[in-house]
């Protein structure tokens, strides 16, 4: 977010993935399940 860039950030740690993500994808055997904000999933 600081710096502005994109990027795709790989990860089975959940409580990593919500600190580090303005939007995730949960994906379930190779495919994408949902999309949306941390909060959105999550909560």
């Amino acid at each position: 977010r600081e710096v502005g860039i994109t990027f795709i950030y790989v990860t089975h740690d959940q409580g990593e993935a919500l600190s580090m993500s303005d939007r995730l994808a949960v994906m379930s055997a190779g495919r994408i399940e949902q999309v949306g904000t941390p909060r959105d999933i999550y909560y």
